[in-house]
């Protein structure tokens, strides 16, 4: 896409430093620039969660490779000791206080509460009531700039229990996980599609509906031919973690002996499930 737009020949642009140093976000160095790309304009700002996703995933991998993610007793422990910590610090040093956009250690703390809920998705019951309660509970936390490291339990069950339920289902979303690709290419389709298109400035509508069917498209290529061959590779470094991928993915991973994608549904919130 770089290479499209960039007003720089292609020989100086392939030759320039910004364009090498923008391989940097591999790593999670954030670079938002490539050379006469749009104008000079960012690329893509979605990249700022890139340092603090490598974060999540580097303790990921410690806990898997530890085996401390299978020993959800101990891992419940450090866990209860780390939010009373980060409690303590954000009332009495005001450590992470925001009042518009949480800060990347606070987003990593949430991908760790997400971490835990998975780890006791069997004992978790799947209830409007729960969801209600939490709804009620979590939205006014939220209003408070100290209570960041509090309403995230709340907040997680929310999340999980939209995710989990049982919306009518479309076939044509059910074979891929594309969520991450819409949120990874939905801001450099965007820039592209209005350098293209310099209408869609003045539809706001049209313009949205252009960038989702685009970034959709890029969203399934992602999928199909780089993300779900990168999670297989997970059978070399860790089973476990591999049989988890291939119980949510199992069309992706054409395994005979996983069960269906419903294996991680409502009842991944337990059997308790009331009516």
């Amino acid at each position: 896409m770089g290479a499209a737009f960039t007003s720089l020949p292609l020989k100086e642009y392939f030759s320039s430093e910004g364009f090498w140093s923008y391989f940097l976000n591999v790593v999670g160095h954030v670079h938002f620039f490539l050379p006469g790309v749009f104008d000079g304009r960012v690329v893509n700002a979605n990249l700022w969660t890139l340092p603090w996703e490598f974060y999540c995933y580097f303790f990921m991998s410690i806990f898997i490779a530890s085996s401390l993610l299978y020993s959800r007793i101990v891992l419940s422990v450090l866990f209860a000791i780390l939010t009373t910590t980060l409690i303590f610090a954000s009332f009495y040093f005001d450590y992470a206080k925001t009042a518009v956009q949480l800060g990347g250690p606070a987003l990593v703390y949430y991908f760790i509460t997400g971490m835990m809920f998975h780890v006791w998705r069997d004992k978790l019951i799947f209830h409007e009531g729960m969801f209600l309660a939490s709804a009620l509970i979590c939205y006014p936390l939220m209003m408070y700039t100290n209570t960041v490291f509090i309403y995230p339990i709340f907040l997680t069950y929310i999340t999980v229990f939209i995710g989990l339920f049982p919306f009518p289902q479309f076939r044509l979303l059910k074979t891929g996980d594309y969520s991450y690709g819409l949120y990874l290419y939905g801001y450099p389709v965007t820039q592209a599609l209005v350098i293209w298109f310099p209408f869609l400035k003045s539809s706001l509508a049209l313009a949205a509906v252009c960038a989702v069917t685009g970034a959709s498209l890029f969203a399934a290529m992602s999928w199909h031919l780089v993300e779900k061959h990168c999670l297989k590779l997970k059978r070399f470094i860790s089973p476990k973690s591999a049989k988890i991928s291939e119980t949510m993915h199992s069309k992706a991973f054409r395994s005979s002996d996983v069960s269906d994608d419903h294996d991680l549904g409502p009842s991944a919130l337990g059997e308790s499930r009331q009516s």
